[in-house]
């Protein structure tokens, strides 16, 4: 499926020994800030999603390395919640990874969204540091998607990042806020750095049928350094009265 996706792009890259840090002397710097709110209209703003009342939790932590295939496939759907996340990586060469993913049905509804304080603050969190080189003859090629469908009770916003490097570092953490409480907000924020030799793109949209839409490409090929940050924020409002 990521082969097909790239074949049909056409993207190819160029291997390189210049890797992270003050090595890249030749990389671009891309900083992207994309903040959009719409708490203050009032009349797309979302009602507010209920908590199950029986809650559940998951939790997972990796941290691997060495050199050889890499193969990552996951998908969680939470239809409660309305979170969808699905993500693939594919390739060979040298790879290390520390990565932390929580989803917590119970998370508070009155508080904001805090990265320092993931499992009590938002619905689903993930962070994943990542160092990859092909070392001449691989490469890494991937997608993930992260998405709170308006059909469940989100926000309608999704984010689609996807990759095809020789060479790879990154830092990143997503989150997904739903469960919040009248006056709160529902919240995907997307947050990467990423220095790469290769193809790196997002995609990202935000639609309210006959009200709005917000659509966002980039895509970068060559060696580069990016910072971005997507952040789609929608108060919560009481559900509208019943005609009289």
């Amino acid at each position: 499926m990521i082969f097909d996706y790239f074949a049909k792009k056409n993207i190819n890259n160029t291997s390189t020994k210049n890797l992270f840090g003050g090595r890249m002397k030749k990389a671009i710097l891309i900083m992207v800030v994309l903040f959009i709110m719409a708490g203050a209209i009032v009349a797309t703003a979302n009602e507010q999603i209920p908590v199950p009342e029986q809650k559940e939790f998951f939790k997972e932590k990796s941290a691997v390395s060495g050199v050889g295939t890499v193969k990552i496939l996951k998908k969680v759907l939470n239809k409660p919640l309305a979170i969808e996340v699905e993500e693939q990586w594919m390739g060979a060469g040298e790879f290390s990874m520390d990565s932390l993913e929580l989803m917590n049905e119970g998370a508070s509804i009155n508080q904001s969204a805090d990265t320092m304080d993931p499992w009590n603050t938002t619905n689903y969190y993930e962070k994943k540091l990542v160092e990859f080189d092909g070392m001449g003859y691989g490469k890494l090629m991937g997608f993930k998607k992260y998405n709170s469908p308006s059909f469940y009770g989100g926000n309608g916003a999704n984010v689609n990042e996807y990759f095809n490097t020789s060479s790879l570092q990154t830092e990143e953490w997503t989150y997904l806020k739903t469960t919040s409480d009248i006056g709160m907000t529902q919240d995907l924020v997307f947050n990467t750095m990423a220095q790469f030799n290769g193809t790196w793109g997002v995609q990202a949209e935000w639609k309210k049928p006959c009200r709005k839409e917000i659509t966002h490409l980039q895509e970068f090929s060559g060696l580069f350094s990016v910072q971005k940050k997507l952040q789609f924020m929608e108060e919560v409002r009481y559900p509208p009265a019943p005609d009289p």
